[in-house]
């Protein structure tokens, strides 16, 4: 998928579908918008490529980011302190579940800041 590993976001998105390169934008702007303290480090070699977003160092992440080839993937931490929502979480970690992004939520944007805010708050 990549030549090189990816080194900024724009990079990690650019061998994806117009579609996922647009929501992966718009979930990016969301968090950095509503969480400023948010810092970002794009992770990843040739065949997959994530943005980790920490606070307080890289071993600190609180949610990311993984495009696909269909859709977006948002990870979300600490799974047993996150709140009801509308989207269906995935996964069996024990440390992160995940949401598939397949196109931007009409009506979702409160619903996405609420789960972020639980491993947001967490790391503060």
């Amino acid at each position: 998928m990549y030549a090189e590993a990816p080194q900024t976001f724009e990079e990690m998105l650019e061998p994806f579908p117009a579609e996922v390169r647009d929501i992966a934008e718009w979930l990016r702007a969301l968090l950095l918008s509503e969480f400023p303290q948010l810092d970002e480090h794009i992770y990843g070699g040739a065949k997959i490529a994530n943005a980790l977003y920490s606070i307080g160092g890289t071993e600190r992440v609180a949610v990311g980011i993984q495009p696909g080839l269909r859709y977006v993937k948002f990870f979300l931490h600490d799974p047993e302190h996150l709140p009801e929502t509308v989207f269906k979480l995935e996964g069996k970690g024990k440390h992160m579940r995940h949401i598939k992004l397949d196109a931007i939520p009409d009506s979702g944007r409160a619903d996405i800041v609420r789960l972020a805010t639980a491993p947001i708050s967490r790391r503060l």
